[in-house]
């Protein structure tokens, strides 16, 4: 029941940030509709553990601020690279180590790198990611782990 009711708060919130109206008849409509997909993945016994693998912490939030800094330091430093005339880039494709992260994790840490400008993991393998990166020096920074060690600061089940 935790899990139907944690269900019911992320689509209100997601509901209520798409909609933007805030009428009467327009929160009936969304109390009724997250009130009806409640039900039917209910019915489906689909709202478990496996569907919501996080607990709601303030790990997620400050893991997305963060992340969402690291985009903006990344991204000046793409177009610093792309608006300099002698184009200073070094290419490169690396294993980046994954071990003992869950698959949820690996799957948010591949993102993350993906989500980064410069840098785009290719494949996740067992206990790696395969990343390319525009510079060399991005896979450096990389392997300094600070992705990884933020990744596993999020709480999973």
């Amino acid at each position: 029941m935790n899990h139907a009711l944690w269900l019911a708060l992320v689509l209100a919130l997601f509901w209520l940030g798409l909609s933007g109206h805030y009428t009467p008849l327009l929160l009936a409509f969304g109390v009724a509709s997250i009130a009806l997909v409640g039900w039917l993945a209910h019915r489906m016994d689909i709202v478990d553990s496996e569907a919501q693998p996080l607990r709601p912490s303030l790990a997620a939030p400050r893991y997305w601020l963060w992340l969402a800094g690291q985009i903006l330091i990344s991204a000046v430093s793409v177009a610093k690279c792309v608006w300099t005339l002698r184009l200073p880039i070094d290419p490169a494709v690396a294993e980046m180590k994954a071990e003992g992260l869950s698959p949820l994790q690996q799957a948010t840490y591949a993102n993350s790198i993906t989500l980064t400008p410069g840098t785009l993991a290719l494949a996740i393998r067992r206990g790696s990611i395969a990343v390319h990166a525009l510079n060399r020096r991005d896979l450096e920074e990389l392997r300094k782990g600070a992705i990884v060690a933020q990744v596993r600061k999020l709480e999973v089940n």
